[in-house]
C-alpha cells in the first residue's frame, strides 16, 4: 500500500495519468516484482523509486532495468569494506570531528560510502561496516 499512496501517486500526479493508464505502461504484477526486489534487498528502496519511474516511462520490467543499468545493491562486505576503509582514509577531517562526538560526520562519511558506490551499497551494511572502521581507529 505504501507503493500505491507513494510513488504509485507521485508518478501518476506529475503524468497527469489515472490508475488505469498508469497500469498499461506499469501492470500489478510489474509492480509486485519491483517490490519483491526491493523487499529481499536486490535492491535498496531508493534505487526501487527511480526504477519504478524508469518502468513508467519504458514500459520495461523491474529485472530488465536493474540488468541493464547494473543498479543492483552491493551486500558483498569486502566491497563495502573496501569503500569505507578509502571513504575513511580520503576524509581526515570528518573522522576527527566523528571521533570528537559530532553525529553529522558519521551521516556525511556514509554519504561519502553511497557516492563511491553509487548509491548501490547496502545502507545497513554501510552503516555497520563504516562504525566498526571508525572504532578500529
Amino acid at each position: 500500500s505504501n507503493w500505491l499512496l507513494g510513488e504509485v501517486s507521485r508518478i501518476m500526479n506529475a503524468n497527469n495519468v489515472d490508475i488505469i493508464d498508469f497500469g498499461k505502461k506499469v501492470s500489478p504484477d510489474k509492480l509486485v516484482n519491483l517490490t519483491v526486489l526491493n523487499s529481499q534487498g536486490v535492491v535498496n528502496t531508493a534505487t526501487a523509486k527511480s526504477v519504478l519511474g524508469e518502468m513508467f516511462k519504458t514500459g520495461k520490467s523491474a529485472d530488465k532495468i536493474v540488468e541493464e543499468q547494473e543498479l543492483s545493491q552491493i551486500s558483498d562486505i569486502q566491497e563495502i569494506q573496501a569503500a569505507t576503509t578509502k571513504v575513511v582514509a580520503d576524509n581526515p577531517k570528518p573522522v576527527a570531528d566523528f571521533k570528537a562526538g559530532k553525529e553529522p560526520a558519521f551521516k556525511f562519511l556514509v554519504g561519502q560510502v553511497m557516492r563511491a558506490t553509487k548509491g548501490r551499497a547496502n545502507p545497513k551494511l554501510v552503516n555497520e561496516q563504516l562504525k566498526r572502521r571508525l572504532e578500529e581507529g
